[in-house]
């Protein structure tokens, strides 16, 4: 991370009386048009695709030169999810919920502005209720997905496709157990500190849940059958028709993640599915699972889990979802 770069936050209520060492915050979250840049924005062929603000704004930071490191740092307000669950007005916009620095650029002809994003969402890096070390079980998952993937390149390819298939579908799936189980304990602890407690039904049932309604992952399989399979993410009664919107007018859609990878030839996609204005099916990313590409691949792999933890946590701990799995306590 650029030590010079000033950190951009989305609170509020910054504080005027801290150290003069300390750059003072920028707020984002009032201007839904500063990320992402219009320019990227305009690029996309399809109108009603604009509509959708979380998903452009996750194509943003998936094709564009936005750096993705895998920086931690205590962020300001790291509980944000969790309290705009209780709040009326609140938005759910993606950038919330990430740590963002601005960088400049010299460039023959001027100076090109970009970003800096950690893949890991605020929620999941310091806080004051920490119980575990992220940084540390982020970094050993982080080296575990590079072993298999470098392994993978190595391995004949009479076994290369049965060893990636194993290795990375259980490799995700413990991954996104201990992702939802440190939100999990933290979203229990802030209720307890806060007195807005929620009735929990299980954290398996969330995990549950995740998998059920928010993320596929497929092996070799068709990608027409794959695309029927993310669709069908939103035809239970837990996915509505029509989008929410919030205060400022904005249309909230519920967003599907998918993963899919081809282990014959080495290539995986990243795919998002949005039910509601013919959106439909939005391939988001193409990856080739080659060695020199180990460490882009990680970064946008992780990137694209963890914006799904935070999609799906953003609506089940949501109090107007009916259906979720939590009831405000009395």
């Amino acid at each position: 991370m650029n030590d010079s770069a000033c950190l951009i936050s989305f609170s509020e209520d910054s504080d005027d009386s801290q150290d003069d060492t300390v750059v003072p915050f920028i707020t984002l979250v009032r201007n839904r048009n500063v990320l992402p840049p219009s320019e990227f924005v305009n690029s996309i062929a399809k109108e009603n695709l604009k509509n959708c603000h979380n998903l452009v704004f996750l194509l943003w930071l998936l094709n564009s030169s936005v750096h993705l490191s895998h920086e931690f740092v205590r962020s300001n307000r790291p509980f944000l999810l969790f309290s705009n669950c209780y709040s009326v007005s609140a938005s759910h916009n993606y950038e919330e919920y990430l740590q963002i620095w601005p960088q400049s650029t010299k460039m023959a002809g001027g100076v090109a502005n970009s970003f800096e994003v950690s893949v890991f969402p605020q929620a999941l890096q310091f806080t004051e209720l920490d119980q575990f070390h992220m940084d540390q079980l982020t970094l050993q998952y982080t080296q575990q997905f590079g072993h298999i993937l470098n392994s993978y390149s190595l391995i004949s390819s009479r076994k290369s496709s049965r060893y990636l298939t194993a290795n990375l579908r259980a490799l995700l799936r413990s991954y996104v157990h201990d992702m939802l189980f440190d939100l999990f304990f933290k979203w229990k602890s802030w209720g307890q500190i806060t007195g807005k407690g929620f009735g929990l039904v299980s954290f398996s049932s969330l995990v549950g849940r995740f998998w059920n309604s928010y993320m596929s992952l497929q092996f070799d399989d068709s990608l027409q059958s794959f695309a029927s399979t993310l669709n069908c993410k939103s035809d239970g009664k837990n996915f509505k028709q029509q989008p929410e919107t919030d205060f400022s007018g904005c249309k909230s859609w519920r967003i599907r993640y998918g993963v899919w990878i081809d282990t014959v030839n080495g290539i995986m996609l990243l795919v998002n599915g949005v039910n509601g204005e013919g959106i439909g099916v939005v391939p988001a990313q193409g990856l080739d699972l080659t060695p020199q590409n180990v460490e882009q691949n990680i970064s946008k792999l992780l990137l694209f889990v963890n914006m799904c933890l935070i999609e799906c946590l953003s609506w089940e701990l949501n109090d107007k979802t009916k259906t979720g799995l939590y009831i405000r306590g009395e």
